[in-house]
């Protein structure tokens, strides 16, 4: 047995990412958990779905609402949040419907590559002020990732499908989440914008317990081992 690949499978993480790209709270918490787990081996799943989805395809202008994070006059609190995480995020006045970019992210295969390419959706709406409905600009933020184009590229030409986002909706709920965006990982909720630092804590923490766990595999295969050895050479004597 390869126990160098299955180790290397069993310590495989993920992480399900539960957001809207409309919501700076999604968009720093989803930069952050990004860069906290680009050197360990984590994948980030896309389980996307719109906050507002009744948002009209033209979009509208932005009012907050009674339940937002985001009230009147707390934007510069939200813009020096996003600073320190590295973003700089200009104030929205309007805000777009988000369904063909959710449908495309789950489209995509998870990769490191989708991951920067969720970020540059994000940016474009938050840095750019862009429409992310309009298939036009998710093919301009496509441009930069080419093995990705070609998937998308189907994705873009009709009405996106929003059966996915509806279930995504329906796990968060489940989920019950205190606050988004929300994330899951080792079976453990977790919800906002957390630094990336604290995503590293997780993953040490998480990765210290799969280490013994392998190290206790790893030492009842090589008992295994001495043990068939030992029986070998008792049938050749």
């Amino acid at each position: 047995m390869n126990w160098s690949r299955f180790f290397n499978q069993f310590s495989a993480r993920r992480v399900d990412v539960y957001a809207d790209f409309i919501d700076p709270f999604s968009y720093i918490g989803f930069h952050n958990l990004w860069k906290a787990a680009r050197t360990p081996n984590v994948k980030l799943v896309w389980k996307g779905f719109e906050f507002n989805p009744d948002t009209p395809h033209e979009g509208s202008f932005l009012i907050a609402q009674p339940n937002s994070d985001v009230k009147n006059g707390m934007w510069a609190s939200v813009r020096d949040f996003g600073r320190r995480s590295g973003i700089e995020m200009a104030e929205p006045e309007f805000v777009y419907n988000t369904s063909r970019a959710q449908a495309l992210a789950h489209a995509l295969p998870v990769s490191a590559e989708t991951n920067e390419f969720l970020l540059a959706i994000f940016a474009a709406y938050f840095e750019e002020g862009k429409d992310i409905y309009q298939a036009s600009v998710l093919k301009s933020a496509l441009s930069r990732f080419p093995t990705l184009a070609p998937i998308a590229e189907r994705y873009l030409s009709g009405q996106p499908d929003l059966n996915v986002l509806a279930s995504n909706r329906r796990s968060a709920e489940e989920r019950k989440f205190p606050g988004l965006p929300g994330f899951v990982h080792g079976g453990n909720n977790y919800f906002g914008a957390l630094p990336a630092s604290a995503w590293e804590s997780v993953f040490t923490a998480n990765k210290g317990i799969r280490r013994r766990y392998v190290q206790s595999d790893a030492t009842n295969a090589r008992d295994a081992e001495k043990g068939e050895r030992a029986a070998e050479a008792a049938r050749s004597d």
